[in-house]
């Protein structure tokens, strides 16, 4: 049931419906104590006294408030007013990825562009425990101005650590009420279909997903029905990125292809992804080699070795971004004092 303008939950009064979807509705609101106004995302009545998406609503408030990063949606607030159960957010105001895949395929330099946030993003998530596992388009807004805001993570899974810190991989997939595997069919990586456990990897596969649907303006993996497309996620490859838009440059190419695997998730370090595509839209002589060398850096190695960081930076020098350039500076004095 729509809720009715000026309802107020909490401090926060109802202006009007922005969006609906399985699990309930999303408003635009009032907040009254700092006159701003906000997202908020309402459960679905009938799921109320359902245990499992109450759950599910709750771990989504939880996940993305864990996180400040400025590619993903930032929640403000969480409650229950009248058995109706809320979560107040940032209000992103542009459009889906979706929509404007809908278009047609991104320009190159839109799409390194959103890439490399998109990337940031999940890395933020991923260095902090976070598996998204629903990473899709219609997830990723993209406000007027040109940023990257990561949506919904209702599916989300904090990674548990072993005794060393490393992130295990222990995000088991549960089935939903029907006994189907939670997600989006199209998006998931083969682990997740399965419904193995995942990490942060079965992330990487989809974003490769999604890159491929921004370069081409076509879905990597489609079929009739859900299952079809299960079948597809498991069994086959996409269309050759080459066949479908010649234009898109080889080492881009090669990135989604690294990002998104063959079959499987695989090893690419996913913050990798974004110094990947700087070197592209910087328009340097990049050959597969160095896609290769880029993309295939073991992250927390490469944390912890300094002879690695240095080989990497005598390839790639000033071309990465001043946040890797300062992190390795900064690891380097550390060593020699």
């Amino acid at each position: 049931m729509a809720l009715a303008t000026g309802l107020r939950l909490g401090p926060y009064e109802i202006l009007s419906p922005l969006g609906a979807g399985g699990m309930g509705e999303v408003y635009v609101a009032r907040d009254t104590r700092l006159e701003r106004r906000v997202a908020i995302k309402v459960l679905a009545a009938e799921l109320t006294t359902d245990s499992a998406h109450v759950a599910r609503f709750q771990r989504e408030a939880k996940a993305a408030s864990a996180l400040n990063n400025p590619n993903i949606v930032t929640v403000y607030d969480v409650g229950e007013t009248d058995s109706i159960a809320w979560v107040a957010m940032e209000l992103v105001e542009g459009k889906s990825l979706a929509e404007l895949i809908a278009s047609g395929p991104l320009p190159t330099r839109k799409l390194l562009d959103l890439g490399g946030q998109i990337a940031d993003g999940l890395a933020a998530a991923h260095d902090a425990g976070i598996v998204h596992r629903d990473l899709k388009p219609a997830n990723v807004m993209v406000t007027r101005e040109g940023f990257v805001k990561i949506v919904d993570f209702g599916l989300a899974r904090a990674l548990q650590r072993d005794s060393s810190g490393t992130q295990a991989t222990t995000a088991s997939v549960p089935a939903t009420l029907t006994g189907g595997i939670v997600g989006t069919a199209g998006y998931m990586s083969p682990e997740q279909a399965r419904g193995e456990p995942v990490d942060f990897h079965s992330d990487q596969f989809s974003f490769g997903s999604v890159l491929y649907e921004m370069a081409t303006g076509q879905r990597a993996f489609r079929g009739d029905s859900r299952i079809d497309t299960l079948s597809a996620v498991l069994h086959d490859d996409p269309e050759p990125i080459a066949r479908l838009r010649p234009g898109v440059p080889p080492p881009l190419r090669w990135v989604i292809e690294r990002s998104k695997g063959g079959g499987q998730a695989n090893e690419t370090p996913i913050g990798y992804v974004p110094q990947a595509a700087s070197l592209i839209g910087e328009g340097l002589d990049v050959s597969k080699s160095d896609v290769d060398q880029l993309l295939s850096v073991d992250r927390q190695a490469w944390k912890n070795n300094l002879k690695s960081q240095s080989d990497f930076f005598d390839t790639f020098g000033d071309h990465l971004p001043k946040a890797l350039r300062e992190e390795h500076h900064s690891l380097a004095n550390r060593l020699k004092g």
